[in-house]
């Protein structure tokens, strides 16, 4: 689905909408961020800081942690963002966003948000 060596860093979470933001921040060798946003979600199993990400669907043959294999009780896709499946996500589902937006503000959505905030550019997303 989408791959960076980036570093990405666990950046927001929206209780209220179950929202939670992965972002690699803009920097002297980056000039835009790239932000992972999961919807609906369920389950978060992530370290903090992440060097690189590799986010895909997991399929069922990958049920080897203890995250994964009680999956089974979510209704959310599970998301695997590292190499080894060690760093997962369940949700309804995700997109990946580049954008100049400031270190103080998030993508995520918020009802005091205009209905015209640009968000960035998708790069990619969950199928429906």
């Amino acid at each position: 689905m989408y791959k960076s060596d980036r570093d990405f860093k666990l950046w927001d979470y929206r209780v209220s909408h179950g929202q939670l933001l992965l972002r690699s921040p803009m920097s002297p060798d980056h000039h835009t961020n790239v932000d992972v946003q999961f919807f609906g979600v369920e389950l978060i199993c992530l370290p903090t800081f992440m060097h690189g990400i590799r986010l895909r669907l997991s399929n069922d043959d990958e049920r080897d942690s203890d995250a994964r294999r009680h999956a089974h009780e979510y209704v959310g896709k599970v998301f695997s963002c590292d190499d080894n499946g060690d760093a997962l996500v369940i949700a309804a589902g995700c997109r990946v966003l580049e954008n100049t937006m400031d270190i103080i503000e998030s993508s995520l959505f918020s009802i005091h948000d205009s209905e015209d905030r640009p968000l960035g550019t998708l790069l990619a997303r969950s199928e429906k």
